[in-house]
């Protein structure tokens, strides 16, 4: 559904690390928006290079899942469920310097006050996309109203893009126009990888990222003071 796309001048670019909802939010945003475009870090350093005048949205996602969805896609892709059979701390600690990396970057992003990103919590619209048009609403000013969040709903509802990965073997594989990888949601609720891992691993993780949760855990407590 393409319809009445707002012609925005300065490019909106969808930013985050991978597997924290970004495709979601993409796929809401170019249903609403005319000038939209998806980056990860390449991307974004491109468009600072080239000064190109932009607005910044961003998704976040509590990072013990974070990092186990990433996890689940560079190792398990061709086969989801053998993750819960042989992932172990020993797998997860040759990722954690990858994710560390990509938080710092998205934190930079997050506190620069130049940018002054939209930030929308996964944990919250996972299930919710009102949580998201409330948002863009009072970001850019616009009005959704209920027939088309209704309709955009159903576009980006986890059952429409699990008949769409349906459709495709493996991770390396992609529908273009949805942005949906085969094998590209299989845990999406929140805590739903807790299960991958034994307690004592899952326990020594968020050890090992006490810092990111933390940052975040206050990041979205002094979000909930503004709004």
């Amino acid at each position: 559904m393409k319809k009445d796309l707002i012609q925005n001048e300065k490019k909106i670019v969808q930013f985050s690390i991978g597997r924290s909802g970004s495709t979601l939010a993409w796929q809401i945003l170019r249903q609403i928006f005319a000038n939209v475009s998806k980056a990860h870090e390449k991307e974004m350093r491109e468009d600072f290079n080239n000064k190109v005048a932009f607005s910044l949205v961003v998704t976040q996602r509590e990072p013990c899942d974070n990092l186990l969805s990433i996890i689940k896609v560079r190792r398990y892709s061709n086969n989801p469920a053998s993750m819960e059979e042989s992932l172990d701390k020993h797998v997860v600690s040759n990722y954690l310097g990858i994710y560390k990396r990509k938080e710092e970057i998205l934190r930079r992003y997050c506190e620069d006050a130049q940018l002054s990103p939209l930030v929308l919590k996964y944990e919250e619209f996972i299930d919710n996309y009102d949580y998201i048009f409330d948002r863009l609403e009072k970001y850019y000013s616009i009005e959704i109203d209920r027939k088309r969040r209704q309709e955009m709903s159903e576009v980006v509802s986890i059952k429409n893009n699990k008949k769409i990965q349906e459709q495709y073997s493996c991770f390396s594989q992609v529908c273009n126009d949805s942005g949906i990888h085969g094998n590209h949601i299989n845990f999406p609720y929140p805590g739903d990888y807790e299960k991958t891992l034994k307690k004592i691993d899952f326990d020594w993780l968020r050890e090992q990222l006490d810092y990111e949760i933390n940052y975040w855990k206050d990041y979205w407590k002094k979000a909930r003071k503004i709004v």
